[in-house]
């Protein structure tokens, strides 16, 4: 599985979360993709997303916040289980931490990199974490935490793809309906094109 290089940001990631591991505060994972399993099944999700196009091509209203929720449960089935990884990592970490700093009352020269079973950490002259780089079981790294940034997903290509997909079912059922060719949603409905109302 290769990783495509954009971060998801999503300030709602970094608020809500009070659980902290070595030090650091967890996401909300209401708000990070993780692996799950959708409340709609893939096509319940289409037939919707089509609802919404079909309305957005009959009345230019947009309703991007219920499109963004079902893009999301559309990828969560794809989603990696990035709950459990950073758990894992941050768990990992923090007996690390907790051994090093034991050997620094012994040790002076302590090195700075840390290699996990998850992840990579960078820290601080005093072990607080400063970045720290989380992959999934098959080394992909999927989220990375920086203190001065707080969270960010790395979405993967299956994710990605699951987006485009959705993206472009919805752009199809508004193309359809604008230049007046009538279309067939999953559901056998025929979603005829707006009729307009043009006054000379």
């Amino acid at each position: 599985m290769k990783i495509n290089p954009l971060h998801t940001h999503n300030k709602n990631v970094n608020q809500g979360g009070n659980k902290k591991i070595a030090g650091v505060r967890l996401p909300n994972f209401n708000y990070m993709n993780t692996q799950s399993t959708p409340k709609l099944s893939d096509d319940e999700i289409k037939a919707r997303i089509r609802e919404l196009g079909k309305k957005y091509a009959e009345t230019g209203e947009r309703n991007d916040d219920e499109k963004n929720k079902l893009t999301r449960m559309f990828m969560s089935s794809v989603a990696p289980d990035r709950k459990g990884a950073i758990t894992n990592a941050l768990t990992a970490l923090e007996t690390q931490i907790n051994s090093l700093q034991m050997l620094s009352r012994t040790h002076t020269s302590m090195g700075e990199w840390i290699e996990l079973l998850f992840g990579r950490a960078l820290l601080n002259p005093n072990f607080s974490i400063n970045h720290l780089d989380v992959h999934d079981s098959n080394g992909n790294r999927i989220a990375l935490f920086n203190e001065k940034v707080g969270w960010r997903e790395v979405t993967t290509d299956a994710e990605w793809a699951r987006v485009r997909e959705l993206h472009g079912l919805f752009s199809d059922t508004v193309r359809a309906a604008q230049n007046g060719k009538p279309t067939v949603d999953i559901t056998g409905e025929v979603i005829k094109p707006p009729v307009l109302d043009v006054k000379a």
